[in-house]
């Protein structure tokens, strides 16, 4: 272990030793005791029975919908084996019980990244094989599971341009923590290549595409899209804003009102990604007409702001235009592919910085269109609810998802052999 790695492991521990007050009031009553590596002793002993189980980390929302479709091989071709996805946020395992219900044999919060509590966390569940999605990666776990001979796993690995950077001005430490990956499988080659400019060995690297567009091919095929309809009700053209960040529901109010002028019995439907700004929101859109919360909804809304999660994927395939949020504001986009799925035809900001490669190849089809300001947004709304336009993006969309090959499978088959 270098020197540095030792530095970060002393710091873990005595930062969640001073931190220790604060985190149990914050945490009480929030899988408390998991984070702190402590589980229900009865149900360790009923899954050990059935053997060492296969560990998939997934922190929040996104990471567990991209990890639902190897979840599932997972488990159909486990049969005995227990299957344990732990997550960090409640939205993350609220999504897991909505998205996965019995997949998963147990669903647990991660314990916090102190050797200590790494220990007893690892003492209690033992697994078999250790599986990361995306770009959740603690230092001293993977060292752990290394020191344990566990095989370690990178599922849909992506890194944007600042995540690389960052760790690029620390190379060396770096280096060593991947290093203790058995293998990683990532979206892209740009992923490819900046790994292997941090010091990961080529030969651990597998290019696998992205498991979100098996997730939400899954999603689409089980969608009641008649109820979603039913739910909002008779009205004109919708155009949805989605996972939008503050700053930017104040830029599609002013570009939908832009939108009435030609398009007056259109409707908006505004999904921030925090949902307790729901009501601030609705208040900024009182003057465009009636406005109503999703949580009860009220005949003849003119605004729908959408006070609870886990349902925007369904609006998407009612949308008739949409903004994907995330992206005028600094935060590095949000996943377009929800949109694209469905045809709609879409528009997003600059800041596009998770989901560079994806992006890029729909702005060339035509499928989106890049924005700035509420002017850009209107004129791009406008012409989105073209109808003939709207034909065209559909066919577009198809084509690009027949192009995508099931990175679950592959990602499933390269981990499969490390659980024999």
């Amino acid at each position: 272990m270098s020197l540095s790695l030792q530095l970060y492991r002393g710091a873990a521990a005595l930062g969640f030793a001073l931190a220790s007050p604060w985190l149990e009031r914050k945490y009480a009553g929030v899988g408390l005791k998991e984070r702190r590596g402590i589980y229900d002793p009865s149900l360790m002993s009923q899954l050990r029975k059935r053997g060492r189980p296969l560990w998939v980390h997934a922190v929040s929302v996104g990471e567990v919908q991209s990890a639902a479709p190897f979840l599932r091989r997972a488990k159909v071709a486990l049969e005995k084996r227990p299957v344990i996805l732990s997550t960090i946020t409640p939205t993350g395992r609220e999504m897991a019980g909505r998205l996965l219900q019995d997949v998963p044999d147990r669903v647990i919060s991660y314990p916090w990244d102190s050797p200590v509590l790494l220990n007893r966390a690892l003492n209690a569940l033992r697994p078999k094989v250790y599986v990361t999605v995306e770009t959740e990666i603690w230092p001293g776990m993977l060292w752990e599971m290394s020191r344990r001979n566990v095989p370690a796993f990178m599922v849909n690995g992506r890194f944007s341009d600042k995540t690389y950077l960052s760790m690029r001005r620390f190379r060396s430490f770096w280096r060593e923590v991947l290093s203790c990956y058995t293998g990683m499988m990532v979206r892209s080659r740009s992923d490819m290549e900046k790994l292997i400019d941090l010091g990961v060995e080529e030969e651990k690297i597998e290019i696998t595409g992205d498991c979100k567009a098996d997730a939400l091919m899954e999603r689409k095929a089980e969608l009641d899209k008649d109820e979603i309809l039913a739910t909002l009700g008779d009205g004109g053209p919708i155009v949805l804003a989605g996972s939008t960040h503050t700053g930017e529901d104040e830029i599609v109010i002013k570009a939908f009102r832009k939108v009435l002028n030609r398009y007056p019995d259109a409707r908006l439907v505004i999904v921030p990604r925090h949902p307790e700004r729901s009501r601030r929101i609705a208040r900024s859109a009182s003057d465009l007409g009636p406005v109503s919360l999703y949580s009860r909804i009220e005949p003849g809304w003119r605004t729908l702001v959408v006070d609870v999660i886990g349902v925007l994927f369904g609006l998407y395939s009612v949308a008739d235009c949409a903004f994907v949020g995330g992206s005028i504001a600094p935060r590095g986009g949000q996943n377009i592919m929800e949109a694209a799925l469905f045809g709609v035809p879409f528009c997003q900001g600059p800041h596009y910085e998770d989901f560079v490669e994806a992006t890029d190849s729909m702005v060339k089809m035509g499928i989106c269109t890049m924005i700035s300001d509420e002017d850009t947004m209107a004129t791009a709304f406008l012409r989105d609810l073209d109808g003939r336009r709207r034909k065209k993006v559909e066919a577009d969309c198809r084509d690009y998802f027949q192009g995508l090959e099931s990175a679950a499978d592959r990602s499933w088959e390269i981990v499969a052999p490390y659980l024999n």
